[in-house]
């Protein structure tokens, strides 16, 4: 279910009006990617919803050559929570580039994803 959810995310992100809509669920899907693989490999969440502990975990459980991604994406996570304190800021502090850029990325993240789940036979775990 975690999979899918990063395939709606993406789906969704993509043809959000707002920037700041897009990077959210672009960012959603990422970690719902590394989820599945958590999940996959027998790990659990104490919270759900822990971003941090997901990307935390992510080149434990993927392996080091995604450490670029994990980077991308934990800059982009201190970025959201940024933005949830300033809730009522008036301008947002996701540009449009920034949003695109990270979808852009999410897209190319899930195909090695994808590798790693066939890799590791749980490709068919996700259909």
């Amino acid at each position: 279910m975690v999979f899918i959810f990063a395939i709606d995310c993406m789906k969704r992100a993509a043809s959000s009006e707002t920037a700041e809509e897009r990077f959210m669920l672009a960012h959603n899907a990422a970690c719902s990617f590394v989820e599945t693989a958590l999940l996959l490999k027998g790990y659990r969440l104490a919270r759900q919803g822990d971003l941090v502990t997901v990307l935390e975990a992510m080149p434990l459980v993927l392996g080091e050559e995604f450490d670029e991604f994990t980077s991308y994406f934990s800059s982009c996570l201190q970025k959201r929570e940024q933005d949830d304190f300033n809730l009522y800021a008036s301008a947002p502090d996701v540009t449009p580039d920034e949003a695109d850029e990270l979808l852009n990325l999410v897209k190319e993240f899930k195909k090695p994803v994808l590798g790693w789940l066939d890799r590791n036979g749980w490709w068919e775990a996700t259909r």
